[in-house]
């Protein structure tokens, strides 16, 4: 008589020794630190737009990434730009 208990038991230790590979591989991945900038952006000229372009190109040739914007509203017009850069 033909019993399922084996190929059961086999389809089990496979499936533990996939999980178990795909979490170490998963462990093992280097984690990212971060370095963080913050910068205040107050448009003074008469193209505020073109200003925060420039702004945004000069922080991304530097590696900066934009992550966020805070409006201040106690500072009418100034604006806040969160940066983030893998070390």
């Amino acid at each position: 008589m033909f019993t399922k208990r084996p190929l059961q038991l086999a389809l089990i230790v496979l499936g533990i020794i996939v999980l178990s590979s795909g979490w170490m591989r998963a462990s093992q991945k280097e984690k990212t630190t971060w370095s963080y900038k913050v910068v205040q952006y107050n448009p003074g000229g008469l193209t505020p737009l073109q200003d925060a372009q420039n702004l945004l190109n000069e922080q991304g040739a530097q590696g900066w990434e934009l992550v966020s914007t805070e409006p201040r509203s106690r500072e009418p017009g100034i604006t806040y730009f969160y940066f983030r850069k893998s070390q």
